[in-house]
This record gives C-alpha cells, sequence and structure tokens, in this order.
C-alpha cells in the first residue's frame, strides 16, 4: 500500500516540481531600485542553507546594502478547477535595518495545468522609499 502511495506521488506531483524546479542562483536576479526612479542597482545573492529557501542578498555599488531573502515557490495539483496553484513566499528581511522586515505570501489560481514562464515580483524596503525587485526565470 505504502509503495503505492510513493508511486502516486512521483507520476503526479514530479511532474510538477520538474515544472517549478528549484530556486537556483542561477533562475534569480534581484535588483534594489528607488520608486522615484533615483537609483537603480544590481544585486548579488547567495543560498544561505542547504533547504534552499534562504538567500543573503547584497546590492548597491558596493553590495553594502543587505538583506535576507526567504523564497520559496511550489506548486499544488487539483482535481478540480482551479487545475493548478502556485504559491510564492516572498519575505525580505532588512540587514541594515532589523525593524523593518515585510513579506508576502500571493497564490496563483490556473484553470488548467500550466508551467511558468517568469514571475516578477517586488517588496518595498526603506520605508516605502525602494523596493527589492525579484525575477525568477524557468
Amino acid at each position: 500500500m505504502r509503495g503505492s502511495y510513493l508511486l502516486a506521488f512521483f507520476l503526479f506531483v514530479s511532474p510538477l516540481w520538474a515544472q517549478v524546479g528549484p530556486l537556483t542562483v542561477a533562475r534569480l536576479k534581484f535588483e534594489y531600485r528607488s520608486f522615484d526612479g533615483g537609483f537603480s542597482h544590481p544585486c548579488r545573492h547567495k543560498q544561505e542553507n542547504e533547504f534552499g529557501m534562504d538567500w543573503a542578498v547584497e546590492c548597491g555599488p558596493d553590495f553594502s546594502r543587505k538583506f535576507g531573502v526567504h523564497l520559496k515557490l511550489s506548486a499544488y495539483p487539483h482535481k478540480t478547477p482551479p487545475r493548478l496553484s502556485y504559491e510564492l513566499l516572498y519575505w525580505v528581511a532588512d540587514r541594515n535595518n532589523s525593524s523593518s522586515d515585510v513579506g508576502s505570501t500571493t497564490w496563483f489560481h490556473l484553470e488548467e495545468h500550466s508551467p511558468l514562464h517568469s514571475v516578477q515580483v517586488s517588496q518595498s524596503v526603506d520605508n516605502d522609499l525602494a523596493g527589492l525587485y525579484l525575477t525568477i526565470s524557468k
């Protein structure tokens, strides 16, 4: 009986995991920019643990602007519409200002099974004067 559960898991969930896949350094791009257009700085990032959900992000011309990012993208199949739901966790801890943490959980519900091409989101930082923009590619 246990084997049939494992088989069902791998036949049904594994293709969805392949759609989402692990979030790797190459799939992520962060950018730190002001909302008024005053600056736009590239960021570099590295994985902080083996689970792949926590990232150290450094931005700015000298990479002194530091953030901790908790990031997870998951797919959940359903037998009835919506056939597929994606959940995105994007939480940002400002490592230069410990009292300034923000986060959101966003759900996308699709009528049919469909792989994601890309996702673009941002979180407000610096008292809502700037954003930490994130692009997840396939």
